[in-house]
């Protein structure tokens, strides 16, 4: 068995490094610390309300990545208020903040898993 460390991007609509991360968010957390720990390089893109840019969580590279504002987005989003029962807003801004990251991922910085 190859013990080469493995560069795996996560691509998360939560972290534990956002405001009201939540269960997906911790557990993402705690599994990307394990892997640290063996040795592997993890490494975390996430929306954020913050200002995008890279930080480092313990020991994790993580990117906060904008939520865009296009106007399919926000039109999810006005619905979504509009109907409560329609929270649909954080899925469509994970569809398309994850297919923004990942195209530029796979321009800018192989990996073996993303």
């Amino acid at each position: 068995m190859d013990s080469t460390p493995l560069r795996i991007a996560f691509l998360t609509a939560t972290f534990v490094t956002e405001p009201n991360s939540g269960g997906m968010g911790a557990y993402l957390h705690r599994l990307t610390k394990v892997l640290h720990e063996l040795g592997h390089e993890p490494e975390v893109f996430t929306l954020s309300q913050e200002r995008p840019g890279v930080i480092t969580f313990d020991g994790i590279r993580v990117e906060r990545v904008g939520i865009p504002n296009n106007l399919p987005l926000r039109a999810i989003r006005r619905l979504s208020r509009r109907s409560p029962k329609l929270n649909i807003s954080e899925t469509g801004e994970s569809v398309f903040a994850a297919t923004r990251v990942g195209a530029r991922l796979l321009c800018e910085r192989p990996r073996e898993a993303l």
